[in-house]
């Protein structure tokens, strides 16, 4: 007796998630193993490959379940929001690692924390303004909510304040990341396209003056 085609495809999903747990599951062990060799001997090597390790999945996820998907965020298809994802999470499990780095080298945890900034404050925008760009009127669909921008930007601005004040980063670099994560905010009062850059800009002007004054 032939099985119709519809029960082989109910099927499929839990043979799809056997498939992902063979091929996948050694990437969460390794990185939970390393993670743990880095806390006690707290050797670099140990953590990069963690946070390989760790991104292997993450990655699998975002490309497996959305990456097909064709939808529009914020003007841009959802794979343009999959790569911002990836690209910010890969960034956020690497910078921990680079800021151990001597400081004759530490100019690449520099530039992995200002190109997170930048990540996260083009996904936020992208995000916060899709509601205001194709459902006016229609203020409770929201996407990405008003208060997560916020959050975001205060514990960013935290961040880059406790890691200036244990000479972690550069002064510059801190200037840098604040005017990023400050301008973050301006999507909470305008959705146009490039207000974000628009609003950074502005900053960049207008911080040196106090940069040079300190």
């Amino acid at each position: 007796m032939k099985i119709p085609l519809y029960k082989w495809e109910n099927v499929r999903e839990p043979f799809s998630l056997i498939h992902f747990c063979m091929q996948f599951f050694p990437a969460p062990l390794v990185s939970a193993f390393y993670i743990s060799h880095f806390c006690m001997k707290k050797t670099l090597s140990s953590y990069f490959i963690f946070a390989i390790a760790a991104s292997v999945p993450f990655a699998w996820f975002i490309v497996h379940n959305f990456w097909f998907l064709n939808v529009w965020l914020g003007g841009v298809m959802l794979k343009s929001i999959c790569k911002l994802l990836i690209g910010s999470g890969a960034l956020a499990l690497a910078v921990p690692g680079l800021l151990l780095l001597p400081s004759k080298v530490r100019l690449l945890a520099d530039v992995g924390l200002i190109g997170h900034a930048a990540l996260v404050g083009q996904l936020e925008s992208r995000l916060h303004n899709y509601s205001n760009n194709y459902f006016v009127g229609f203020e409770e669909d929201v996407v990405y909510p008003s208060y997560m921008v916020i959050l975001t930007t205060a514990i960013g601005l935290l961040l880059v304040h406790r890691l200036l004040a244990e000479n972690r980063i550069h002064s510059l670099t801190s200037c840098v990341l604040t005017c990023l994560y400050s301008a973050k905010l301006s999507v909470l009062f305008l959705s146009t396209q490039h207000v974000l850059w628009e609003t950074t800009v502005l900053l960049f002007a207008v911080c040196p003056p106090f940069l040079l004054y300190k």
